[in-house]
């Protein structure tokens, strides 16, 4: 399963989903939680129900959402591993050029 990337608010909204079953603790700001339930429920992490004022009334966990808990429990955002190759690519480049540049004594 490819790894979903998560904002902090993102990871602390899926793991009160997933120990206290989807009820906004008294504790944490209810319009935080509710646009992180959102983002994480396009990603199809989280099934929610939400009230007239568009708070949420309940979420759980889908299927998926279970999957990717169970495979990811830290929830560690992917690594970019293009962008480091690229960059390291560059910095040997550089340094290839200065060593051919030298003055042979």
């Amino acid at each position: 399963m490819e790894r979903i990337k998560l904002t902090k608010e993102e990871k602390q909204a899926f793991r009160i989903v997933a120990e206290f079953g989807g009820k906004c603790p008294a504790t944490y700001p209810k319009h935080v939680f509710t646009a992180s339930i959102r983002s994480i429920e396009r990603k199809g992490l989280v099934k929610a129900n939400y009230v007239v004022g568009g708070y949420v009334w309940s979420a759980k966990l889908t299927e998926e959402g279970k999957h990717y808990l169970a495979v990811n429990p830290n929830l560690h955002n992917p690594i970019n591993w293009n962008l480091i190759l690229a960059i390291v690519g560059v910095l040997i480049s550089i340094i290839a050029l200065f060593v051919s540049c030298m003055k042979k004594y």
